[in-house]
């Protein structure tokens, strides 16, 4: 049984740091093994001169790390060993996606790091044997980043959209899924989407959008006009995607097949509910004093929170309360449910907690999709637990890819 206090994140994690979501982090840096993109050694010689209660601490430990990586990518490339730096650049980059993690958007770090970790991984991009394209995507006057790396097998083939989550980025959602997708013969595509880390570095003012439909449209418009893509689009939500996915497929019906890990369609249930009571019975000065307080011993939580509430256009160091009230209103209504009627298939990990577990209980008995799944992961069961399968990302992307393959062989290409 889930733990009832917990939502979105697993119980067991490595013990590294003694605050669960600092060693979360590290436990997340760390998975991207899996793809060549972290090293024990690595990670491990961040995590022992970091003190977990120095934000400065962190960024510096993991950016000291992240600079040798990258360098020892630059020896390789300069000496003409192309597959050598591509792993070297896979790594720095993640390392400096977990630095940037510790800064707060106020700190003179945060778009410092965001771009040496986008540049290593571009870096990265140019030294795969089948290219990846990195694409601006017109998307509301503006021209956001993504990337597509276009199938090996087939003039055209079906197509990964993948949307990331509150806090990660696109280089992280192709480390995700972007190999898994490619290795058996989809073409794959994400970008940074309203809100998404890189929007809100680019354009300060394209915030997170409570209805994402409109702006997925255009992208998916862009979509068809890049080379190799077919009409069969598998729409995939991660975290907070799962939201916004949910709301694309009920608004698109060129969606062939929908995969939500995890389908969210109360936000303000999701993120809100443990403190219900508190916002309700405490004065809301005292309530934001007392959250403040907690935040401030675990910097990394901290950071998170400040970046949610910028990247959702709200003033930094805004209070739990006025948070809540800002995404109130943000679910997908029954309506849109049961306009869903392309296969879908909903991902739930035991560590999510019994919120996400009813949300997606409750989107698979709304859909009016005729073949639909729900895959509930545990350790027992899957080797794996954790948000969006982060202690196991090959067996999350073996249950999704499993699905999608036996779904997209029985759908026929139109011409």
């Amino acid at each position: 049984m889930a733990d009832s206090k917990r939502i979105a994140r697993t119980r067991h994690t490595f013990g590294v740091f003694r605050d669960p979501e600092t060693d979360w982090v590290f436990s997340r840096t760390l998975q991207y093994m899996n793809v060549g993109a972290a090293q024990v050694g690595e990670c491990l010689s961040a995590a022992s001169k970091i003190d977990e209660g120095d934000p400065d601490s962190w960024m510096n430990e993991w950016s000291r790390v992240a600079e040798m990586v990258e360098a020892l990518g630059d020896e390789s490339l300069d000496r003409g060993h192309a597959t050598s730096a591509k792993y070297s650049y896979l790594r720095a980059s993640n390392y400096y996606r977990t630095a940037e993690y510790g800064a707060p958007p106020t700190h003179p770090s945060f778009r410092r790091l965001w771009e040496r970790g986008v540049d290593c991984f571009r870096k990265a991009a140019r030294c795969f044997r089948d290219p990846v394209t990195v694409v601006d995507v017109p998307v509301d006057g503006y021209r956001l980043p993504g990337y597509f790396w276009r199938s090996h097998e087939g003039e055209k083939r079906p197509t990964l959209v993948l949307i990331g989550g509150n806090d990660g980025t696109i280089e992280e959602n192709f480390l995700a899924c972007g190999f898994a997708a490619h290795d058996r013969g989809y073409n794959f595509f994400t970008f940074d989407h309203p809100g998404h880390r890189g929007a809100v570095h680019l354009y300060p003012d394209y915030v997170k959008s409570q209805d994402p439909e409109e702006p997925y449209r255009q992208a998916l418009d862009f979509l068809a006009t890049l080379p190799g893509v077919d009409d069969r689009l598998i729409v995939a939500g991660l975290s907070f995607g799962g939201y916004a996915a949910a709301r694309v497929v009920s608004n698109d019906e060129r969606v062939t097949a929908a995969v939500l890990n995890s389908p969210i369609i109360d936000v303000h249930e999701m993120s809100f509910s443990g403190f219900k009571g508190f916002v309700t019975k405490i004065p809301k000065p005292v309530l934001s004093r007392l959250i403040e307080r907690k935040w401030r011993r675990s910097p990394l939580t901290y950071a998170l929170k400040e970046y949610s509430a910028w990247s959702a256009g709200l003033k930094i160091s805004t209070d739990i309360a006025m948070m809540s009230d800002y995404f109130r209103d943000w679910r997908v209504s029954r309506e849109m449910l049961e306009r869903i009627r392309c296969p879908v298939l909903a991902m739930v990990s035991n560590g999510d907690g019994p919120i996400l577990m009813k949300q997606a209980e409750t989107f698979l008995e709304s859909v009016s999709s005729r073949e639909k799944k729900l895959h509930h992961f545990t350790l027992e069961k899957d080797g794996s637990d954790d948000h969006v399968q982060l202690d196991n990302l090959s067996r999350g992307n073996q249950v999704m890819f499993d699905w999608i393959d036996e779904i997209m062989s029985g759908i026929q290409v139109t011409e």
